[in-house]
């Protein structure tokens, strides 16, 4: 493993560190609003999800990418990375799986131009 391999697993132990601490923080609090869900702990996992790409779409656009093609690339990398881990877990956990992928293409809406 090279150094930079090293440098990606251990920012990577760090953000999921981070990122667990935040579930935590909101796992109560998320259950609490998500009376009509079976499962406690999935609307929290949900609440986290939907605010990452809040955040990182306003992280883009900060950085200078237009709203559409900020959305976008978050979209596209959030479905990498996701498929990439998916695939690790199921391997290293000897499971097989069956995906349907659904696109998402994000265009300007014309209707809203004044």
């Amino acid at each position: 493993m090279n150094a930079r391999d090293k440098k990606a697993i251990e920012v990577t132990r760090k953000i999921k560190n981070d990122m667990r601490e935040l579930i935590n923080k909101y796992s109560t609090e998320c259950s609490e609003i998500a009376v009509n869900s079976p499962d406690p702990h999935l609307p929290v996992i949900a609440a986290c999800q939907m605010a990452f790409v809040e955040a990182a779409t306003a992280y883009m656009i900060l950085c200078g990418a237009k709203p559409e093609d900020a959305l976008q690339g978050v979209i596209n990398v959030t479905g990498i990375a996701m498929e990439n881990w998916i695939n690790a877990i199921i391997k290293g956990n000897n499971l097989k799986a069956e995906t349907k992928v659904n696109k998402t293409i994000i265009v300007p809406d014309e209707s809203s131009i004044n």
